[in-house]
Formats: structure tokens, C-alpha cells, sequence
């Protein structure tokens, strides 16, 4: 056994002493064994792994994943409203802080990928609680996010002065590993926090302080957390709220689609009215006619069929006479129920699509999210062009 793995191990045995002490212990000598199987599987990727990334993890694992038990019994949890997800996913119930509960049951913002609950009362007495779902480490990466690579994204950001940890611990939410931090933010650093998709990302606020729990799901990591001025007189006992909240938080499990539910061939009918609907709700209603003269010359509406095996997906307009012309065609992934479609322009271009996806009886229904990419030659933004022949419509599927 390696240095690296007999520090482990020993890790490992003193957490167990202290999960005895307000767990069952044969609950804690289980954890262990686990975790012990972990570094049994590991043994012979760290025979050959050098000396740096040795010395690289422990540095994760001493300073910012410090495994830290937390007795049930000394939390007290809380006893506010009990607040439901009706967009962000993973959908989650939790019942919610003395300090929002006080002010507001609703938060200031909710969307498929964050909530927020904010509460000034003048600088520097605010406060906010936040939950993101984080599907990338950077802007423009197509690699989805992982519950141990977030936690390395993190100790890099604190080995770079974006941020000191003052307390680091181990536990689990809804029965999944989740790791607490508290941190001093130093400095913004662009996207630190991580991207919930392609271009859209989120940095650590400055001079804060903060409490974050890193929640492994299984799939992109979940990140809840509170923040606040440092001079916030009620900070402290404002931010120590957040482990009383996730004692009564249930994380919901959506029945995602898989890629090979995915696989088959769609047809879907837009018409102007669906198109125009699309495009208003974006203020790019304007567009609605070029996009369906283009796409189909001379017809009231754009007959399309959508086909999509394990690596790609192509759209293809129908005309008249039932013939098939290719209007788009993406490589792409599914990640918890979202499509990351990408195509390679040359030059080092690279056009990408993200689309929601719902299964509906019959078919699938998609929701654009967004497209980074150049703008069609015709002058119409392809934000406008692929909202319209996308998302416009439900897909049925034929074969």
C-alpha cells in the first residue's frame, strides 16, 4: 500500500470513530468498508499516477474535502415554509430558513438550472440563497460536470486565491455525499462558479462570505449555498441556517430519457401561428415569415422530420412532393434530459444547440435553451431559426 493510500486509509478508520459516536456503528464501519472498496478498485491507477497528482490529491482531500461527520442531532432543521421546485431541476422540496421565511415563501427567481432567494436591507445587511445545477466546468465545454470533478474545479479556484476555506465537512442530503464549505471570497474570477450550460456561467460574488453544499446526484453536480457581506452584523447566524434547511431537503428523481429513447425518426408540422407564438415569447417574432419562406418556399407551414440515432441528429424540411432537404445536422449529447448538439464550421468555428427534451405520449417535446454559433447567412439570427423549427412543434414519432 502507498503512502498516499495508507494516509487515506488512516483518514478513513478516524472518520468511522466519529460516525460511531451519533450513528449506529455498524453504520460507520459500513461507510468505511465502502469507501475502503473505493481505494481497493483505485490501487492500480495510483501505482502509476506520479508523484504531483499524489501529492495533488491529498491536498483536495486535507483542505477541502476534509471528511467531517455531522450528527443529526445537532442540527436543528428547519422549520419554515416548505418550498417546491416548479422548473429547476433536479426538482427538490426543503423547508426553508428562518431569514427568507421571515420576508418572503417564493424566490426572487427561479429557472430550469438555478433559484434565488435574495434580502437587503441596505448594505451590508443582505443576504442570498442560492441552487444551481452545474452541467460544465467552463464556458464553451461540452464535458459534462461531475460531483469529484467540481470538487477539484474548487480546489483549484482555492489554490489560485479566489477564495479561503475556513471549514470544510462531509455529509450526506436525502442520503447522497454532499460536502459543506464555508469560504471567504477573495476575488471574482470569471465562471468560477461553473456553467449551467454552454454561455451561461456564474462567478463567486466578491467580498462575501459563503456556505456551499456540493450535492452529488448522480448526474451534474447540485449546489446550494448562502452568501453574504463580511460586515453583515447577521451573517454568521444567517448562513449557519443553510445546514437546518438541507436536513429537510428531498431531491426528486426525474425518469430522464436515455439516448437509446431517443433513437428513431420524428415528424412535426410548424405552423406560422406555433412559429410566431416561439418567436414572440423571445421578442423575435419578427423573423417568423423569412424562417418559414426559407425553410419551405411557398407554404403556409414547415413540414419536418427529425431523425436521430446514438451520435447524431438531422433535420430535414419535407416539400410538396414528399422530398427530404437537410436543414440542419448536429453531433450531439444527452446529459440529464438535455441535448448538446455540435457542429464543426472549420477554421475552428463550432455552432452548438442545447434543447431541452421531454418525453410526451407518442413523441418528445423539445425547449431551446440556447445556440452559440455564427448567425445564418441570410441575416436571420439562428437563435430565431432554430427556436422556430425546433421547439415549435411537438415531435410524433413515425419509425
Amino acid at each position: 500500500m502507498s503512502t498516499f493510500e495508507q494516509t487515506l486509509a488512516t483518514a478513513l478508520h478516524d472518520e468511522s470513530r466519529e460516525i460511531s459516536m451519533s450513528v449506529d456503528m455498524s453504520d460507520g464501519y459500513e461507510i468505511v468498508e465502502q469507501r475502503m472498496d473505493s481505494v481497493d478498485r483505485r490501487r492500480r491507477v495510483w501505482t502509476w499516477v506520479g508523484v504531483a497528482a499524489a501529492v495533488a490529491a491529498v491536498v483536495v482531500a486535507a483542505v477541502l474535502v476534509r471528511p467531517a461527520a455531522s450528527p443529526a442531532g445537532l442540527v436543528e432543521p428547519a422549520s419554515g415554509p416548505e418550498f417546491r421546485t416548479t422548473q429547476f431541476q433536479p426538482g427538490f422540496t426543503a423547508n426553508l430558513p428562518a431569514w427568507v421565511a421571515e420576508v418572503m415563501s417564493r424566490p426572487t427567481d427561479e429557472t430550469a438550472d438555478t433559484v434565488t432567494w435574495n434580502r437587503c436591507e441596505g448594505e451590508p445587511v443582505c443576504i442570498g440563497l442560492d441552487a444551481y445545477t452545474i452541467r460544465h466546468l467552463e464556458r464553451d465545454s461540452t464535458q459534462p460536470a461531475t460531483y469529484d470533478g467540481y470538487l477539484t474545479h474548487l480546489e483549484g479556484l482555492r489554490q489560485d486565491g479566489a477564495f479561503a476555506v475556513t471549514d470544510s465537512r462531509a455529509l450526506t442530503v436525502d442520503g447522497r455525499p454532499a460536502t459543506v464549505l464555508t469560504m471567504v471570497t477573495v476575488g471574482g474570477t470569471a465562471d468560477g462558479m461553473g456553467c449551467f450550460s454552454v454561455l451561461r456561467c456564474q462567478d463567486f460574488y466578491e467580498r462575501n462570505v459563503a456556505r456551499y453544499a456540493v450535492i452529488d446526484t448522480g448526474g451534474a453536480p447540485l449546489v446550494i449555498g448562502m452568501r453574504t457581506f463580511s460586515a453583515n452584523p447577521q451573517g454568521q447566524q444567517w448562513i449557519d441556517q443553510l445546514e437546518g434547511m438541507l436536513a429537510t431537503m428531498r431531491l426528486s428523481s426525474p425518469d430522464y430519457p436515455t439516448t437509446r429513447d431517443l433513437v428513431g425518426t420524428y415528424a412535426a408540422t410548424v405552423t406560422p401561428a406555433a412559429a410566431r407564438r416561439v418567436l414572440g415569447a423571445a421578442n423575435l417574432e419578427g423573423f417568423t415569415q423569412r424562417i418559414l419562406e426559407e425553410a419551405s418556399p411557398g407554404t403556409s407551414g414547415i413540414r419536418l422530420e427529425l431523425y436521430v440515432d446514438t451520435l447524431n441528429l438531422r433535420l430535414y424540411v419535407v416539400d410538396s412532393e414528399g422530398r427530404s432537404q437537410s436543414l440542419d445536422e448536429h453531433s450531439y449529447e444527452l446529459v440529464d434530459g438535455r441535448i448538446t448538439g455540435t457542429l464543426g464550421l472549420g477554421q475552428g468555428r463550432i455552432e452548438t444547440v442545447v434543447l431541452d427534451v421531454a418525453a410526451v405520449p407518442g413523441g418528445m417535446q423539445l425547449t431551446w435553451i440556447e445556440n452559440a454559433g455564427p448567425d445564418a447567412t441570410s441575416g436571420i439570427p439562428q437563435e430565431a431559426y432554430e427556436r422556430a423549427l425546433y421547439t415549435a412543434a411537438t415531435w410524433v414519432r413515425s419509425g
